[in-house]
């Protein structure tokens, strides 16, 4: 996905077998909290990110918490910035 400006809106799917998980999911960007979701009834977390002030590719890291039914998993995604934030 490549931004220009202002904040990417990430979607994160959760699934379990046999039960429908809740809890929240986290973003991460070099290890800094960047966005929090709820995971709505259908398993879906849906939050923004950004913005970002660097040119080039940013890998976010996406962290499910889990639930206590549910146990927490992590994977990655990247979202390429064409122009950055100004300053100021």
């Amino acid at each position: 996905m490549a931004v220009r400006s202002g904040k990417v809106t990430l979607t994160v799917d959760v699934s379990a077998e046999g039960y429908e998980p809740g809890g929240v999911v986290g973003a991460y960007v070099t290890g800094a909290l960047v966005g929090l979701g709820t995971v709505s009834p259908e398993g879906v977390a849906e939050f923004e990110v950004g913005p970002f002030r660097k040119r080039g590719t940013v890998t976010i890291d996406i962290v499910y918490f889990g639930d206590e039914h549910t146990l927490g998993a992590e994977g990655t995604t990247s979202v390429t910035v064409v122009r950055k934030m100004p300053e100021g």
